[in-house]
């Protein structure tokens, strides 16, 4: 008899736009070839076929970050993420139909208010990410004393809260970074964790190598501008660092890719040089004439997919500590890790100057991501760990 699958996402699981929605459609997919697998996918009914097989999908009762909304969350004695991913009728269809099922698959800790009352279920809790550690690395970046006492606040409760669904889920799966967070920091007992790695479209290793003479001076930054890390990576970058670039080579430009509002699209746009695409359907066009991606996150956890994308394609990358985690990079070998902006502006100097170093960089991160991140041992993986979790 087949195992029965309840998979529980805030993702969209039809038109996945970001690595996020890249890694839960990439499960299902797999998942669904080998189990009797159904979803319930919240917050995307406009995209979803309701009478798609094995697929329920409804819109949030609660929308938007706003100070009314984390007033209101306080007031209901719950976190501001989990309060706006709260719909009080999937939580009576989830209780009807989960005792029918040998294992919930809950993809992202907001959905776990869920499943947080059932006593004997067998859950797997996939992690995206620490959340927790990203909003405390946030509020180290805050200049506003107020912003950054509410945003320790909210850090401090996350925290609470993950260490409450982690200890309550019968095996969690995590990037290695994040286990490392979650584990020993919440006396959460390491055991309890599976190693997963969140990647990026590997397609495009089939693809040719880069040549650096067809390359343009340009430079290359993607991501979904709905990500908080994401904006203030790009914000500082055309700050601090993109000034610097753009006076020392003449006629160079900057290229962010990803879907973004209509304000913080203007703002990146004044600035000199830089184009913004938004969502671009085919990835390569954009991949095949840069010459650098650079990554300067802040602030973040988990593995940063469009990394990962980027060492696919094989174009050489800058990038921060916190963009290189999890994905056991090396400095210098396959990729450039900078903090600040002169360690980006040198960083980025050397890629534009030297060909011989733009092309180790290039080689060495391809076949690294090529060897060690690969969708079918992930995929593979988590295959076995819902098997053995449906036969604990």
């Amino acid at each position: 008899m087949s195992i029965r699958v309840l998979f529980l996402t805030t993702r969209n699981v039809k038109k996945p736009a970001g690595g996020g929605e890249l890694k839960t459609f990439k499960m299902i997919s797999h998942l669904r070839g080998i189990y009797d697998l159904n979803v319930i996918c919240l917050g995307f009914k406009s995209n979803i076929d309701q009478y798609e097989t094995g697929v329920y999908a409804l819109d949030r009762g609660v929308s938007g970050r706003s100070l009314y909304n984390l007033v209101r969350s306080y007031f209901h004695g719950q976190l501001l993420s989990v309060y706006r991913n709260k719909s009080s009728s999937l939580f009576s269809k989830i209780s009807d139909i989960a005792v029918n099922y040998d294992v919930i698959f809950v993809d992202h800790y907001v959905m776990y208010q869920y499943v947080l009352e059932f006593t004997n279920a067998k859950i797997i809790l996939h992690q995206h990410n620490a959340e927790y550690l990203m909003w405390e690395r946030l509020a180290e970046l805050e200049a506003n004393r107020i912003k950054r006492f509410l945003i320790r606040l909210e850090a401090k409760r996350i925290r609470g809260y993950e260490k409450k669904i982690c200890k309550h889920a019968t095996k969690i799966l995590a990037a290695p970074n994040d286990i490392e967070a979650l584990s020993e920091p919440l006396g959460i007992p390491v055991n309890k964790f599976e190693v997963t790695y969140h990647l990026g479209d590997d397609s495009l290793l089939g693809l040719p190598s880069l040549v650096y003479e067809e390359t343009k001076m340009k430079l290359l930054f993607l991501g979904t501008m709905t990500w908080q890390a994401n904006i203030d990576a790009v914000s500082w970058f055309l700050r601090d660092v993109w000034p610097v670039i753009i006076q020392k080579n003449s006629g160079i430009l900057f290229e962010i890719v990803g879907n973004i509002d209509s304000r913080n699209k203007a703002k990146f746009e004044s600035y000199d040089g830089v184009s913004v695409l938004g969502f671009v359907e085919d990835i390569n066009k954009v991949f095949t004439n840069a010459r650098i991606f650079v990554s300067p996150l802040r602030f973040g956890s988990g593995m940063k997919v469009k990394n990962v994308t980027a060492m696919y394609r094989g174009l050489p990358m800058v990038t921060s500590d916190v963009g290189a985690e999890g994905i056991g990079l090396s400095n210098g070998i396959n990729v450039l890790i900078a903090n600040n902006s002169a360690e980006f502006i040198s960083a980025i100097q050397s890629l534009l100057d030297d060909q011989s170093l733009w092309e180790n960089l290039s080689l060495n991160s391809r076949e690294y991501a090529e060897v060690n991140l690969s969708w079918e041992s992930v995929l593979d993986s988590i295959n076995d760990i819902v098997n053995t979790v449906a036969h604990i």
